[in-house]
Formats: structure tokens, C-alpha cells, sequence
């Protein structure tokens, strides 16, 4: 027991936290947001947002209006894409935010012809898909997205 405590302790010391570009922005919506701009997996870009205690974006990206303030202030946001807090793991189709509720109609803010589901397994979803500052849906291991993470004020 003693043994595996210490591979946990060393594991977590020797894991890499990456430091991102940006400061925390709050765009008056009650969280603060920052990008970590290095290409990230879904569930690694979890992780990385975790380590700043914070969480992969929900709030914003369920607000267009808060996202523009967000753009014009993460400028990043505009120039590659970046995971959100959003995926259709457990059923196909179904979309659920990382706070456990329900993608809304209202809420929807699709590239054209997206969610595909190309090629099957695309469950995790990423925003400004070609340029457009529209989401696309991508493999969750596809580990070629920035992470934007929220945290709450």
C-alpha cells in the first residue's frame, strides 16, 4: 500500500501543468475563462483546465453574446479551434454539458452540416471549426484543440 501511494504522489509531481498564454478574463457573466494554447486531446484539455482549478467552458458557450466579449478579449479564440464543455459520450446524439445538463436548441451553435458524426466517434466538441467561431464535433482523442477553461468568480 505504502508503494502505491508513493507512484501516485510522484505521478502527480512529475505530470506537466501547462501554463497558458492568456490571464483570466471576466467577461461579467460570473466566471473568468483563459485559454491553454497548446494542442490538447478532450480529455487531456479536462485535465489541464483542472490543474487551474477550473473546468473546460460551459457558461460562455452557452451565450453567444458572452462569446463575442470573450473573442474580441481571447483573440486566440478567433485563430485556432479549442474544446468547449460539451460532448455526446454516453448516447450518440444526446449532448450534455460538463455541468450535467442538456445542450438546448437556443443554446445550438452548429457549423453546417455539424454534428456529423464522421466516420463515427466524433463525441466531443470543439469551437471556431474552420475559421467560423461554429462548433464541430471531433474525436475526443483528436489532440489537436486548445482547451478554453472556465472558472467560476
Amino acid at each position: 500500500m505504502y508503494s502505491f501511494k508513493i507512484c501516485v504522489v510522484l505521478l502527480i509531481m512529475l505530470h506537466p501543468v501547462v501554463q497558458a498564454r492568456y490571464a483570466w478574463y471576466g467577461p461579467g457573466n460570473g466566471y473568468a475563462y483563459f485559454v491553454i494554447d497548446i494542442n490538447l486531446s478532450y480529455g487531456d484539455a479536462k485535465l489541464q483546465c483542472g490543474y487551474y482549478g477550473a473546468t473546460l467552458a460551459v457558461h460562455a458557450p452557452k451565450d453567444r453574446r458572452i462569446m463575442k466579449i470573450l473573442e474580441e478579449h481571447l483573440t486566440v479564440l478567433t485563430e485556432q479551434d479549442y474544446w468547449i464543455g460539451l460532448n455526446d459520450i454516453q448516447r450518440e446524439g444526446r449532448f450534455v454539458w460538463e455541468d450535467g445538463t442538456l445542450l438546448t436548441k437556443s443554446q445550438e451553435n452548429w457549423y453546417p452540416t455539424e454534428p456529423n458524426n464522421y466516420g463515427r466517434g466524433e463525441d466531443c466538441v470543439g469551437g471556431n471549426h474552420a475559421g467560423s467561431l461554429k462548433w464541430n464535433d471531433y474525436r475526443c482523442s483528436y489532440g489537436k484543440l486548445y482547451a478554453l477553461c472556465e472558472r467560476a468568480l
